[in-house]
């Protein structure tokens, strides 16, 4: 996905050792449980938005649909997750001029997998009560609760430092995403939103706000810093990051910035050197550096 998303193939390989060095990725892929399922899913839709705004394909606008539909079952947490995707979908779609008749296509896809659920609810009926039931799901409003809620997912010690508070899914010496990550994923987000407004590259910054809402919203048994269920955040922000790591590469054209830096450090150790020494060395930066 990160290939196709980026100019460069290499960024795609960064986001692939990224993806894989996230603490937090790394735990779960290992534990094989259900809590993972929902990455790939999310990975593939965005692979699928990607192909939505680049060709006009009827077969393109259904996968795109099936694959929410089918990542419903992949995680309770998806049955909110996967609808609010379709909504971005059909945001996105509306930015790049599609058709009522794709995104109808989208629709389509989407329901696909909802036809055998719905004839099997008509058998049982009374499953969706109980699952709110075993999941201890909160109906109650406690605003204030699910506000300070909300922010403790983005709190930096929880995602880059010390990481959830259950030893079974960290090790409270990580946070959720590598270390690296903390200077890479604001510089993403500047770079998204000042310098690559793209809609694709916008649903990043969604995903990554929007992750934790069906903790929020059931507010389960222990939701504090509860990782397993917040792994949706992860994908989403490793691509931010990337983006990060492009603008570092690109900043003040093809020399970049790394270039610039190199050079002021190499002006600044040849001022020192006795055997250098003019009346014209200077160790003042490049007028490139200051740009």
């Amino acid at each position: 996905m990160a290939r196709r998303a980026f100019s460069n193939a290499w960024y795609g390989v960064a986001a692939a050792v990224l993806l894989a060095l996230t603490p937090a990725h790394f735990i779960m892929g290992r534990l094989a449980t259900d809590y993972f399922l929902p990455l790939a899913f999310a990975l593939a839709w965005l692979l699928c938005l990607l192909e939505c705004q680049r060709r006009d394909s009827a077969g393109i606008a259904v996968v795109t649909g099936l694959v929410l539909g089918l990542g419903l079952f992949s995680y309770i947490t998806s049955w909110m997750v996967m609808p609010l995707y379709l909504a971005l979908t059909y945001a996105v779609l509306w930015q790049a001029g599609k058709s009522f008749r794709f995104m109808a296509l989208v629709t389509a896809g989407f329901a696909l997998p909802l036809l055998p659920l719905a004839v099997w609810l008509t058998a049982n009926p009374s499953m969706p009560r109980d699952v709110l039931t075993n999941y201890h799901v909160s109906t109650s409003f406690r605003l204030v609760e699910r506000t300070a809620l909300y922010w403790d997912y983005f709190n930096p010690s929880y995602l880059f430092f010390s990481g959830g508070s259950n030893m079974t899914w960290a090790t409270r010496r990580a946070g959720l995403f590598p270390l690296a990550l903390a200077m890479l994923m604001p510089l993403g987000m500047w770079s998204i939103a000042r310098r690559q407004p793209s809609s694709v590259r916008a649903i990043w910054v969604t995903g990554v706000l929007l992750a934790p809402l069906p903790i929020i919203a059931a507010l389960p048994e222990a939701p504090q810093y509860a990782t397993a269920r917040h792994l949706l955040v992860i994908p989403f922000g490793v691509l931010i990051a990337v983006a990060g790591l492009e603008w570092l590469m690109t900043m003040g054209g093809r020399a970049g910035w790394w270039r610039r830096c190199w050079c002021c450090r190499s002006r600044c150790n040849s001022s020192r050197s006795p055997a250098t020494t003019s009346p014209t060395t200077s160790c003042a930066p490049p007028s490139g550096l200051i740009q």
